[in-house]
């Protein structure tokens, strides 16, 4: 099926016009998996096949894998690469934890396929919720106001998992306040329960409607 796609991918090149393949010039095995990996956020599912067997990959496979994944997403995949690694620059300095890469993480997952989110509103000293972070985008394809909530149980770990979502295809969670508050209320949770108990410092609610 690999081979496939690239025979189909590798014509398509030819009646596209491109014949300068730009990753020819990495050379280094360890580098393209790497650069090769860092795609996985915005991969399709036989893409991530491929990804989930990089370690049998040569360096020929590697070159082919990144050129044909840019060339069947732009006219311009070189281009479209650079751009996509400064993203990947951008997560791996912001959300890179001691045992994952930033475009592992959730966040660094969700800005590299959605984007920089218009409004990121921190909230880590709530005295009864973990720390926990909203982004907000204005749209998101056919969506508008896409929020997002991740959280964590440990700032030291710096890995925010995400916890809710409005956009279509992520993870909805209408119990997410009450995940929040468990940092105080070590309950068990219950699934008809939507809702907080108002209380002193218990701002999600606020930070939900307007993220600052």
């Amino acid at each position: 099926m690999k081979k496939l796609l690239f025979t189909l991918l590798f014509f398509l090149s030819i009646i596209i016009g491109y014949s300068q393949n730009f990753v020819e010039k990495y050379t280094n095995v360890d580098i393209l998996k790497e650069y090769a990996m860092s795609t996985y956020p915005i991969s399709n599912h036989m893409e991530k096949t491929f990804l989930n067997n990089i370690n049998n990959a040569n360096l020929e496979d590697l070159q082919d894998y990144l050129y044909i994944f840019w060339l069947a997403r732009s006219t311009e995949p070189e281009k479209s690469w650079n751009e996509y690694m400064r993203n990947v620059n951008v997560v791996n300095h912001d959300y890179s934890t001691s045992i994952k890469k930033g475009y592992e993480t959730d966040r660094g997952r969700v800005y590299l396929q959605y984007g920089a989110p218009n409004i990121i509103s921190k909230n880590y000293n709530e005295p009864i919720n973990y720390p926990y972070e909203i982004w907000q985008y204005y749209s998101v394809e056919n969506q508008s106001n896409v929020k997002f909530v991740f959280y964590t149980r440990d700032m030291v770990t710096n890995d925010f998992i995400l916890l809710h979502s409005t956009a279509i295809g992520e993870i909805n969670n209408l119990r997410w306040q009450i995940y929040l508050r468990n940092r105080s209320y070590q309950t068990t949770v219950d699934i008809s329960d939507t809702g907080v108990v108002d209380s002193w410092g218990n701002m999600q609610k606020d930070k939900w409607n307007i993220p600052d």
